[in-house]
């Protein structure tokens, strides 16, 4: 697979490849029992319920239906806003958006036009790509594999999900932050503000999901997603309290903007309207998200004009990791942990951290990327305050085995690398989760 890589015609070769692969045995062993999705739900489930944490963040989750309606997992946890459609489990609440499948995209869900006004409708902390490759490449295999329990009503877009212990915390404000209009997609920053019950302070989680691709070209994708001078469109709703006569009080959402000042030009911007915030109502702010980009990707020239307190470099050239870092007040968790320098270099080289480790095998529903090694580190938490500690691994409760959490460390992307990729039979993701307790004033959360 490595040595087509290097071919002319390489997608051309690679589908060859595929295609000879189509029947082995061996690969038909890793979908059962690796990638099968029925069994990477149920692993990916108890590495969470294990870790215990007070918020989860999943950045590519396609899957949103069967977490917020497993007994399990949505028994402790929830995404929706909305106590009162939570309050049973069974009601289903939450169907994915519809398409129309004749073609008339007017009455799309998640149509540039309708977009923030279906995510406000649906009362859950929850970005959804629009038209997404995970969608289609699910169709399709029910289509080539019809089961019984297919059911094309819940198939998903993947997107960025927030979900918080109900016991501890509560929502109460609800934000998205839509890029730029497209005529084909729409994608968006999901915000959601937490009260915690017990003493009533705030904490702003804020979660998204960068362009993928290692070339120069895609690095400024990921700057423009993070400040560009295009239009942004933003819509939130906000808990209330509303009271009427002879009637005692009862919260209610009610849609809000962000003030008559509010004018967002990027992902950066809308960072630093929650990290604003906190003098006033003092919250905290936390962003974990996947970059991809490394903290060490060669610099390049913001695709929009600057403002001096937006911290880039005095060359004007900077790269994701860097922009958001340089945002003030706000760090990520690897610095604050002595596993990054400011820079983002490694404190420890020639060894480097990683949070991702896999290579796309011939059964690949993208042919194109067969044989390509991802050995980096591209997810990350930034947070507005700054004691936080990393946990290494976490112990499953049914087997009592220790699975690894991010970073892992390595001294070279081949070799040992190479031998240790991801997902497995333990770790049901190609990336490995990122697990951080961070101390929030008097209380904590990871």
């Amino acid at each position: 697979m490595l040595a087509l890589n290097g071919e002319v015609d390489k997608t051309s070769a690679l589908i060859k490849l595929k295609k000879q692969f189509a029947n082995s045995p061996e690969l038909d062993l890793v979908e059962k029992e690796i990638l099968s999705w029925g069994k990477r739900f149920e692993r990916l489930k108890e590495v969470a319920m294990a870790a215990n944490p007070d918020i989860i963040t999943f950045q590519e989750m396609d899957h949103l239906h069967q977490f917020i309606t497993d007994p399990e997992f949505g028994k402790k946890y929830t995404c929706c806003v909305d106590e009162t459609m939570m309050m049973n489990l069974a009601q289903e609440y939450y169907t994915p958006a519809k398409y129309n499948e004749k073609g008339e995209k007017k009455s799309d869900e998640l149509r540039t036009d309708n977009y923030l006004d279906h995510l406000l409708k649906s009362r859950v902390a929850f970005a959804p790509k629009s038209y997404s490759n995970a969608r289609n490449f699910r169709l399709k295999r029910m289509k080539d594999s019809p089961s019984e329990e297919d059911d094309k009503t819940l198939v998903d877009d993947d997107g960025v999900a927030i979900f918080w212990d109900k016991e501890k915390y509560r929502a109460v404000e609800l934000g998205f932050l839509k890029h730029p209009d497209s005529k084909k997609k729409s994608e968006a920053i999901v915000a959601v503000v937490l009260e915690e019950k017990k003493t009533k302070k705030l904490i702003n989680v804020l979660s998204a999901h960068f362009p993928s691709g290692a070339e120069e070209k895609k690095e400024k994708e990921r700057l423009d997603v993070l400040k560009n001078n295009k239009k942004w469109t933003y819509k939130h709703i906000l808990l209330r309290e509303k009271s009427e006569s002879d009637q005692p009080k009862k919260s209610i959402w009610v849609v809000d903007d962000y003030g008559d000042d509010a004018k967002f030009d990027g992902i950066v911007s809308y960072l630093k309207h929650y990290v604003g915030r906190e003098k006033m109502d003092l919250s905290k702010t936390i962003f974990p998200t996947d970059v991809n980009s490394k903290p060490e990707f060669p610099l390049t020239t913001l695709p929009s004009p600057v403002d001096v307190e937006d911290g880039v470099l005095t060359d004007g050239k900077t790269n994701a990791w860097k922009f958001l870092q340089s945002i003030p007040n706000f760090e990520c968790v690897w610095v604050q942990s002595k596993i990054l320098a400011p820079g983002g270099n490694s404190i420890n080289p020639p060894s480097f951290p990683i949070s991702v480790n896999k290579m796309r095998g011939p059964s690949s529903d993208q042919p194109d990327k067969i044989g390509e090694h991802q050995c980096e580190l591209t997810d990350h938490i930034f947070t507005s305050y700054c004691r936080s500690k990393v946990i290494d691994k976490v112990t499953l409760r049914s087997t009592k085995i220790e699975v690894e959490t991010a970073p892992k460390m390595y001294e070279s992307e081949e070799g040992k690398a190479e031998q240790e990729l991801y997902p497995t039979m333990i770790m049901p993701s190609d990336h490995l989760p990122v697990i951080v307790d961070i101390e929030l004033a008097q209380t904590a959360s990871s």
